[in-house]
């Protein structure tokens, strides 16, 4: 049995409830858990975790993120839990806190390693870092890569124009690039945008929502590069998307596994990362 507890979403954050009720799981909310430090908050939040596991004696608590890993295994260990896991999603120690804040972020992932029975990153080169930080010995860091549904995503006819140029109103034509991710600072997008500055009737299309939306906005508009770049929010069916793209390109800081690049190669489209 299976229980999945999750966070409140964010500011412009979707949630993947309906795909865990289609596995027959009904997450639990904790409405106190955000991403945001809060210290009241993630207290009460500590507390409901707690007052959880004490109530459905897990044999295993697997905790993911920077802020609902901490929390959840600080829970794990106050009420015993037998076995504990972390994963990490990425390059966690840089790009993300800054330099002070990424030196605080270590020091706390090394003590909370601790408590953690196995630690797992999601590509080799994840597990190689966390090594490299000393987290944990060689042999407790383990790698799972993602598993990754790519056949819809290969064989696709690429005619034009496709949903993505419908729904845009852009002609097949107009040379389109495309940026599919969590819009976040770490994923570096003002760099994309300075360089389609320099690009003539090029266009891009954002694909993605998040907390940096509003300022990559007003940034568009201040480079003068409003009509020509798309916000599209967040989009299913992400195999229908890629055949109108000209390319994709990643200028994140650091990616764990880049799923976009390997959805867009699987479908043909080129990509600059």
């Amino acid at each position: 049995q299976t229980t999945l507890v999750v966070g409140r979403e964010g500011d412009r954050e979707g949630n993947f409830f309906e795909l865990a009720e289609s596995k027959n799981v009904q997450p639990v909310v904790v409405p106190t858990l955000g991403r945001s430090i809060r210290p009241l908050e993630d207290l009460r939040s500590l507390v409901t975790l707690c007052r959880l596991m004490m109530r459905e004696r897990p044999h295993v608590v697997h905790t993911h993120t920077a802020k609902a890993g901490a929390l959840g295994r600080l829970a794990a260990f106050v009420t015993g839990v037998p076995m504990v896991i972390h994963t990490f999603h990425g390059s966690v120690f840089s790009g993300y806190f800054g330099a002070l804040g990424s030196r605080i972020y270590e020091a706390l992932e090394r003590l909370l390693a601790r408590i953690t029975d196995a630690i797992i990153g999601i590509s080799p080169a994840v597990a190689a870092e966390l090594a490299a930080h000393r987290l944990k010995p060689r042999h407790g860091i383990h790698t799972i890569p993602l598993g990754l549904e790519l056949d819809g995503f290969a064989h696709r006819p690429r005619s034009r124009p496709g949903t993505l140029r419908r729904r845009l109103g852009l002609n097949p034509q107009v040379k389109l690039i495309g940026s599919v991710g969590r819009l976040a600072p770490v994923k570096d997008l003002p760099t994309l945008f300075l360089a389609l500055s320099h690009m003539a009737d090029v266009h891009v299309a954002i694909i993605g929502d998040g907390p940096e939306r509003l300022a990559l906005e007003s940034l568009g508009d201040e480079l003068g590069l409003g009509s020509r770049i798309h916000f599209t929010g967040f989009l299913s069916e992400l195999e229908t998307v890629y055949p109108d793209l000209d390319c994709v390109v990643n200028s994140s800081l650091n990616e764990g596994t880049p799923v976009a690049l390997i959805e867009a190669m699987a479908a043909g489209v080129p990509v600059v990362a």
